[in-house]
């Protein structure tokens, strides 16, 4: 009887949002699972970093994969806006 190897499912650590949405896409592929797999799914928003943990379930984790993958491939490689904002009104 053969043994199966168990693939280690990736997690964000220092990878950029971009590059790790791409290994999860792989892992998906290794283990024969499609995005749309809950086990997926939950895996994928665990292994993130805080930051965009948090973004997630603001932007709504019952969302297809997809759009959570599109949304924090937005939200992370837009510039930091400068300007007039509540942040800066604190320094007043």
């Amino acid at each position: 009887m053969e043994k199966k190897e168990k693939i280690p499912y990736p997690t964000q650590c220092g990878s950029s949002i971009s590059e790790y949405i791409k290994m999860i896409k792989l892992h998906a592929i290794g283990i024969g699972k499609d995005l749309d797999d809950i086990d997926i799914k939950v895996k994928f928003i665990c292994g993130l970093s805080p930051d965009n943990e948090k973004r997630v379930r603001e932007f709504g984790v019952k969302k297809p994969l997809i759009k959570i993958f599109k949304y924090l491939d937005k939200v992370t490689t837009q510039p930091l806006i400068q300007g007039g904002g509540p942040a800066k009104n604190l320094l007043s």
